[in-house]
């Protein structure tokens, strides 16, 4: 089982690595994918404001960032960013594909 130990904890340090890209990446989606929108769709379908999800995705993209390029990650933001950005891309996204008649 001695063997095994530092193939564990390799696997483990690509994983968490990849999860990491992965949050990066989906947080950087969503982030442009707001910027490119009008205000006043964000008005019309309710919710949070453009502003206030520029504000929310940019401190959490900020954040991973700069953890993961200076700490090597740290999960809860990593998590906390995955969620933020799937519930925007999951929901305020299709309400603003509604609004915009699907013009983006």
């Amino acid at each position: 089982m001695a063997i095994a130990s530092p193939f564990a904890f390799g696997v483990e340090a690509w994983v968490n690595f990849l999860i990491s890209v992965l949050a990066l990446v989906l947080m950087l989606w969503a982030l442009i994918h707001v910027a490119t929108q009008r205000p006043d769709a964000f008005a019309a379908i309710g919710g949070l404001q453009k502003h206030h999800w520029l504000g929310l995705l940019g401190a959490l993209f900020a954040l991973a960032l700069i953890f993961f390029l200076f700490a090597g990650g740290f999960p809860l933001i990593e998590y906390i960013g995955i969620a933020a950005s799937a519930f925007y891309l999951l929901d305020t996204r299709r309400g603003l594909k509604d609004v915009t008649e699907g013009r983006w």
